[in-house]
């Protein structure tokens, strides 16, 4: 269900860095946006010259829309007093996790999940440090919209090339996965990957590593069983596919 926490004011905490522009009062933190509605979810990464992109679902415009906005490395806002729109697409009855990373070149990657193809699907979008749509105003879509996709993750690869991982709602729960070039273009195909058990067991919660020459870990959850009678553990995996 929708999240009905209602926020008109949101902050966040750089406790990390040590400028003296950033206000070191937990009382008193930073303001990212200041604007009327409910705003959720944030998530936030650091860049490698300093400056940091805050992401969250925002609903000042009647419905759930992702906006963003950029730090300088000095606390600045830099995208005006209250963001900007990344994508008024529709959503559906719930929100589910997504992904924010920034790569070697300060641009900012961001994955989510919405229904504007009619079914839950994850959508990319990368933007620039001036805030310009790098793949375009609407992103690309990432996954093929067979199944229920929800809670992608990003690895942003030593190649320049990006990989999402997101899971599958099924019977049993599988992870998709995709790689996309620097200009946006699906590299592993049309279709995306789907990884998935034999024995019917379910994958969940993928998280993504960057490791050598462009190929990526991947850590997920493995379950059995029905809720609450569940076993879980942990796996990993090193992929390395070919391009399609």
């Amino acid at each position: 269900m929708r999240n009905i926490l209602s926020i008109t004011i949101l902050v966040i905490m750089f406790s990390s860095f040590s400028f003296a522009q950033w206000n070191n009062d937990p009382a008193q933190n930073t303001i990212v946006a200041d604007t009327t509605g409910s705003q959720i979810m944030p998530k936030a990464v650091k860049c490698k010259d300093g400056s940091s992109y805050v992401s969250w679902f925002d609903t000042r415009g009647g419905s759930y829309y992702l906006y963003m906005q950029k730090m300088s490395a000095k606390g600045v806002r830099e995208w005006g007093n209250n963001g900007i729109l990344v994508s008024d697409k529709p959503q559906n009855s719930f929100l589910a996790d997504y992904a924010l990373e920034c790569d070697k070149t300060n641009n900012a990657i961001v994955a989510f999940t919405d229904v504007r193809a009619g079914s839950q699907n994850v959508v990319a979008y990368k933007i620039s440090p001036k805030g310009k749509f790098l793949w375009g105003n609407d992103g690309i879509m990432v996954s093929d919209g067979k199944g229920t996709a929800v809670n992608p993750s990003i690895a942003v690869t030593k190649d320049g090339s990006y990989v999402i991982a997101w899971i599958i709602s099924g019977e049993p729960d599988k992870i998709g996965l995709q790689k996309i070039s620097v200009e946006g273009t699906n590299m592993w195909g049309k279709t995306p990957i789907q990884y998935g058990s034999t024995n019917g067991e379910g994958f969940i919660h993928p998280k993504l590593v960057p490791s050598d020459k462009g190929t990526v870990i991947l850590l997920h959850t493995v379950t059995t069983g029905k809720f609450p009678a569940q076993k879980v553990k942990i796996a990993a995996q090193n992929l390395i596919p070919k391009v399609k």
